[in-house]
């Protein structure tokens, strides 16, 4: 496996820690202390996506795929 392809896996796999623990959230009663755990688990995620967004964004725009790497760095 590629280096890019190592991130594209972990990425992946911390969206979907960011979607599950989104939609465990919204069914959890706000303030509890469940919640409150839940969501620290879900700022963590969306931290990890941002981190491995980077790195795949300059990787893309150095392989010649600017409009890609522009998708990908949309949150800078």
């Amino acid at each position: 496996m590629t280096t890019y392809q190592v991130l594209v896996s972990f990425h992946g796999a911390i969206g979907v820690v960011a979607l599950v623990t989104f939609w465990s959230n919204a069914a959890l009663r706000k303030g509890t202390a469940a919640h409150r755990r839940v969501g620290r688990v879900f700022l963590l995620a969306m931290a990890g996506i941002l981190i491995t967004a980077a790195p795949m964004a300059w990787m893309t725009f150095r392989n010649g795929r600017p409009v890609t790497s522009a998708f990908l760095g949309y949150w800078w």
